[in-house]
């Protein structure tokens, strides 16, 4: 729960070890953001680019607690890329996605992965359903927790202490 000061420093809803806000009273664990290089994120470098970006910071972000916030919203190989990560020992605490709504709740649904996809503005073919999200981050233990428009979040189970949280269930057709 957050206290008074921290409201009133503008502080999240809590506050996390690695938060980057460098007006923050807290001693962060970073000072500054990671430097991040502009380049199309595909299954082949997004490793490498996450790694190399929190190196030249002398942190690694592999591992449970090796990040608290994960989000990913790059109009649709998210899919692709989120399981990558999760499966190659990334484990953040919170994840954040966007899934493509217009797809409906009740089907778990992909696009195909490419390695030079662009979504264009007018087109509905891109990203993933949230059934596809919420069956990917169960397999990696990771709960549904809601929506916010377009975007999905997961806690890893490791973080919910409160046993009625973990037993929450999964989103079923129109449920979600």
């Amino acid at each position: 729960e957050p206290s008074e000061v921290d409201l009133a420093k503008g502080c999240a809803p809590f506050c996390l070890s690695s938060c980057y806000n460098v007006n923050c009273y807290r001693a962060a664990r970073m000072t500054r953001a990671p430097y991040i290089t502009r380049s199309l994120v595909s299954l082949n470098n997004i490793q490498t680019l996450i790694d190399s970006a929190f190196a030249k910071e002398g942190v690694s972000v592999r591992g449970a607690g090796g990040m608290d916030y994960f989000s990913i919203d790059i109009d649709g190989m998210d899919y692709y890329l989120l399981d990558s990560l999760l499966s190659n020992g990334y484990q953040p605490r919170v994840v954040a996605t966007e899934f493509a709504a217009h797809m409906g709740q009740e089907l778990a649904v992909t696009r195909p992965y490419s390695p030079t996809f662009s979504a264009a503005a007018t087109s509905f073919q891109y990203g993933a359903s949230l059934m596809a999200f919420v069956k990917l981050m169960t397999r990696y233990r990771y709960r549904f927790i809601g929506c916010v428009e377009w975007n999905a979040y997961f806690v890893h189970t490791d973080e919910l202490a409160d046993a009625q949280l973990q037993q929450k269930q999964q989103p079923a057709g129109d449920a979600a």
